[in-house]
């Protein structure tokens, strides 16, 4: 396709990957990369990164990063909080700051490697990010904001056509532990009768024995209601598995080499999408993970993951994902806070600031978790619908993907998920008509 403007900067690694995710993903503006202005072979604009006193261009300051071929710090001068904010900032061109820098700086994570500050599981802590706005009650699409309104300055100065495509959503499960009764073995499923007897606990007696009956349907057995929920919204249904092999405080998933278990991998396999739910141990143990990829691809193909306790550190989890072929990674979110914790809702391929290269890894946002508002936020489920609307209304025109993250227990509606169960149904129902009117 003809180019709609050129784009004067250096080609090299970092611009190619701005430029592809600024005028390809978000913009959709055809565009060509050039060097120097002896290139151009049409009488179409210019963005010049850098450069001054080129004819027919607007000028976008160079804060000096995207030239770089190696991690240094650097201090991304905010200007500006919450929905205003700015990175890189400097007045003396026609664009106010670096976009070009802050679009880097934002989707390699730029700021999380080497960041010494994380929480009791090691994560980084959304506080930290300069995308963390104490005003805002979750992590805005930021970045998006300033393409889409640079794109409005290219329309307005040129014509030039920008073009959104709507919010996608998607639904994402995560399968901690596959069944509250079912496949648990003889020894721990005796263990935890004589621990109810014991303990008079004798509506979780009477639910266990119903279920190992067969009377009752176990309550964490909710696969069909998230399947039946993704065709009649037509919102994609992804499911992520957790394998751990030794069990433990964190990783307490079915035994998984329960044949029940495989044959019901197996099945829901017919109807969505699945990955493997890499558990809390492989975080720091790469072999781990080698394992449980290779035990689930025994059972179906798997190219896609997600982090248990959304355990992911800039570069090396991504670097371990790659090396055991995954392609599509969901752990991109705050367990603490909804939002976009690259402030953008679409997908962008990891870029790997250690070789300074574009890889093949995409990495998909979670926006939306059930955890964060019930065990982090501890919202009513009233509060926590006000915040699931007012996170969509901030990222509705932006495009990309929302992605929902649940378990499967969190529709079972028991215990702690009772008067929750019926808010999550509730907000997936939301989206149909979100979508129509969008």
């Amino acid at each position: 396709m003809e180019p709609y403007i050129y784009i004067l900067a250096q080609n090299n690694e970092r611009y190619r990957f701005v430029c592809e995710f600024i005028f390809s993903q978000v913009l959709s503006i055809p565009y060509q990369l050039i060097s120097s202005p002896a290139e151009c072979i049409r009488e179409i604009p210019i963005i010049a990164h850098g450069h001054s006193n080129i004819a027919n261009s607007l000028q976008i300051p160079d804060c000096g990063l995207m030239n770089k071929t190696e991690f240094e710090p650097i201090d991304p001068n905010p200007i500006g909080e919450g929905f205003s904010l700015k990175l890189f900032v400097d007045h003396k061109q026609d664009l106010d700051f670096d976009l070009f820098a802050m679009t880097f700086f934002l989707l390699s994570r730029y700021e999380e490697y080497g960041q010494p500050n994380t929480d009791i599981h090691q994560r980084y802590c959304p506080e930290n990010s300069c995308l963390f706005s104490a005003k805002i009650p979750y992590i805005a699409p930021i970045l998006d904001y300033r393409i889409l309104e640079f794109g409005q300055l290219l329309k307005e100065k040129w014509g030039v056509q920008p073009s959104t495509k709507s919010l996608q959503f998607q639904l994402t499960v995560d399968i901690d532990i596959a069944w509250k009764y079912k496949a648990k073995g003889w020894y721990r499923t005796l263990g935890s009768i004589l621990l109810d007897s014991a303990n008079l606990r004798f509506k979780s007696l009477s639910g266990r024995i119903s279920v190992l009956l067969g009377i009752k349907y176990d309550p964490f057995e909710t696969y069909q209601v998230f399947v039946e929920l993704s065709q009649k919204y037509q919102i994609p249904l992804h499911f992520f598995w957790l394998l751990a092999r030794n069990r433990n405080k964190y990783d307490r998933n079915a035994c998984r080499t329960s044949p029940k278990l495989k044959k019901l991998i197996a099945s829901i396999a017919q109807t969505a999408s699945n990955g493997i739910h890499y558990s809390y141990s492989a975080f720091e143990d790469p072999e781990i993970l080698k394992d449980e990829i290779g035990f689930l691809q025994n059972i179906i193909l798997v190219s896609s993951g997600r982090a248990h306790f959304l355990r992911f550190k800039f570069p090396e989890t991504p670097l371990n994902l790659i090396q055991h072929g995954i392609t599509d990674d969901f752990s991109l979110g705050y367990a603490s806070i909804p939002g976009f914790r690259a402030g953008t809702t679409h997908p962008f391929p990891f870029f790997n600031l250690v070789t300074n290269s574009i890889t093949k890894l995409m990495l998909h946002s979670t926006a939306f978790m059930d955890g964060t508002v019930v065990d982090y936020l501890k919202l009513s489920p009233a509060k926590a619908e006000e915040l699931f609307e007012s996170l969509i209304q901030s990222s509705i025109h932006c495009g990309g993907e929302f992605i929902f993250l649940f378990h499967n227990e969190t529709l079972s509606h028991e215990k702690r998920w009772e008067k929750w169960s019926p808010l999550f149904i509730r907000l997936i129902e939301k989206t149909s008509k979100i979508k129509a009117i969008d």
